[in-house]
């Protein structure tokens, strides 16, 4: 084998590698997802994040996310996470409209994470459950940066 066929294959060999990679990292990547959980089996819903908010007020981080699905569903989750040591989740609550119903409940933490505070923002993360009469959901929120400063 040439020299030059030798180098066209290392290359090929490398640039199938990168494209591999980075195509394993994309399918990895953490990002909010919204699942639905029947005999503790999690399936992805088509909810898509639309928009999030936030902001800390009296040593309360209060966060919102905002979802909508192909079928013009939303769903709207609110948590608040108390600024303590250790760090405490203070409630939820989800808003979930999917046609002419409207279904309102509580949110509870599986887990989470609430870091910072001290002047560089704040990031939380975890899981979270809600149900409506039909179905029971599990909100995914990978650890995120949120922007609590209203300036």
């Amino acid at each position: 084998m040439s020299n030059i066929n030798k180098r066209h294959k290392y290359l090929h060999w490398i640039a199938c590698s990168v494209v591999g990679l980075v195509f394993l990292m994309t399918c990895t990547a953490d990002s909010l997802k919204i699942y639905t959980i029947h005999d503790s089996e999690k399936t992805f819903t088509a909810f898509q994040p639309t928009s999030k908010t936030a902001r800390t007020d009296a040593g309360v981080t209060i966060t919102n996310f905002r979802f909508k699905d192909d079928q013009l569903a939303q769903l709207e989750i609110r948590l608040e996470f108390k600024k303590a040591v250790p760090p405490e989740f203070a409630s939820g609550s989800f808003a979930l409209h999917m046609g002419d119903e409207i279904y309102r409940g509580m949110i509870t933490p599986v887990n989470f994470r609430y870091l910072g505070g001290q002047g560089d923002g704040v990031s939380v993360g975890g899981d979270f459950r809600f149900s409506t009469p039909e179905l029971e959901y599990q909100f995914h929120l990978p650890l995120t940066q949120l922007d609590t400063f209203g300036y």
